[in-house]
């Protein structure tokens, strides 16, 4: 049991198959039960870290699911927060100037040095008004996200883009070996993405 998210369970032998085939997320993998979660065991790791990010009142949060549209949303809203700053836009890349908090956990370890070291410390000094990422589901965000009333832009995409960008994602970026079929079963029923 994590003492903040509650109690979770190890996935094992064909559950685990399945999610790590489907999600390309590493070993070993746990499920949170009360938000139905799955994640790399290695989120544990940083699960304090981010139930207990201090939030400023003007934080804005982008909250979706992976390949919703969070990176176009992210450059936007930034630039929106930062008076069209478009020089400043160019100039630092957007995993800086908009954290993805819990990226250290889900990525995998071949991405490691692609990473910055710290993204918790990065989004504590980032000034305000704060842009801050996450996939993460509601109830796994700071406690304090409804405390200093933070803005949420919440996205939903069709589901069958967000399967078809996956897939193709995962294609390109990782040599993912699933076929177009095996993914959209996955999809479907739950056990990737």
């Amino acid at each position: 049991m994590d003492p903040i998210y509650g109690e979770y369970q190890v996935l094992e032998g064909k559950a685990e198959d399945s999610w790590r085939q489907s999600t390309l997320f590493e070993k070993p993998l746990i499920h949170f039960q009360k938000s139905n979660q799955i994640l790399p065991e290695r989120f544990l790791r940083v699960s304090d870290k981010i139930y207990n990010f201090e939030t400023r009142e003007d934080d804005v949060w982008i909250v979706s699911q992976i390949k919703s549209g969070s990176t176009w949303m992210g450059e936007l809203t930034w630039c929106l927060l930062n008076n069209l700053d478009l020089e400043g836009a160019r100039k630092d890349n957007l995993d800086v100037r908009m954290p993805y908090l819990e990226i250290q956990a889900v990525s995998l370890e071949a991405q490691a040095h692609l990473i910055p070291d710290n993204v918790i410390d990065l989004a504590k000094s980032n000034k305000s008004p704060r842009l801050l990422k996450t996939h993460l589901s509601f109830d796994m965000l700071p406690k304090e996200v409804l405390q200093n009333k933070n803005k949420i832009i919440y996205m939903l995409r069709n589901p069958r883009d967000v399967c078809v960008s996956m897939f193709n994602h995962y294609r390109i970026l990782y040599d993912y070996q699933a076929t177009f079929e095996e993914h959209v079963d996955h999809f479907i029923a739950g056990t990737g993405g």
